[in-house]
């Protein structure tokens, strides 16, 4: 299983931020299957939500924050998706309800 972590550039980033802006996993030249996903971070935990999508299909909205700080409860955080992400097709994590001081994590799991 692949992981990838990443944050926000600022804490303070605008509606739409694409957080895998950039990121060298979000496209892939094979197929990977999107098993789940998590978002911690900010000042408290539901006082950020993010929206997944894979191409310009949403596959998940509003995913609030599960709780403050960069670390990922496996068990009781991630949210699982189980979707398909066709070769060099981006992943994209959009900010719907920015953080309000600190930075923002998006996890996502997939395979292969």
């Amino acid at each position: 299983m692949t992981y990838i972590r990443v944050a926000e550039a600022t804490a303070a980033s605008d509606v739409n931020t694409d957080m895998l802006q950039g990121d060298l996993d979000a496209v892939r030249p094979y197929p990977r299957k999107l098993s789940g996903f998590a978002l911690t971070g900010s000042a408290a935990a539901g006082d950020s939500a993010v929206a997944v999508f894979i191409g310009d299909t949403r596959v998940a909205a509003n995913i609030p924050n599960a709780r403050a700080g960069g670390v990922v409860q496996i068990r009781t955080d991630v949210l699982g998706i189980n979707k398909i992400v066709p070769p060099n097709t981006a992943l994209r994590v959009l900010i719907v309800t920015p953080g309000n001081t600190n930075v923002l994590f998006a996890h996502l799991f997939l395979s292969p």
